[in-house]
């Protein structure tokens, strides 16, 4: 059972190294009060003024804009406090 945990805990540190630490970052604002990315650096369009600057995959911000937005797929990021 330890030998399984160890396992599956390398196993998701090194997704998360070759997704997140050695991929291309990519900063987005997102606003924390609906989720929703703008490209607006001062306000959302919901009227929050406290934008938040997350760090994602570029990989991640092509899936977002590109493909889902395309198919009319709205995506709602929520930050980690």
């Amino acid at each position: 059972m330890e030998r399984d945990a160890v396992i599956s805990a390398g196993g998701a540190a090194f997704l998360q190294e070759r997704l997140y630490k050695m991929s291309d970052p990519y900063k987005i604002l997102i606003c924390p009060k609906c989720g929703n990315t703008t490209s607006n650096s001062e306000i959302c369009k919901c009227g929050n003024d406290q934008l938040e600057n997350v760090r994602i995959p570029y990989a991640s911000h092509l899936l977002l804009n590109n493909l889902l937005q395309a198919m009319c797929i709205k995506t709602k990021i929520t930050p980690s406090s």
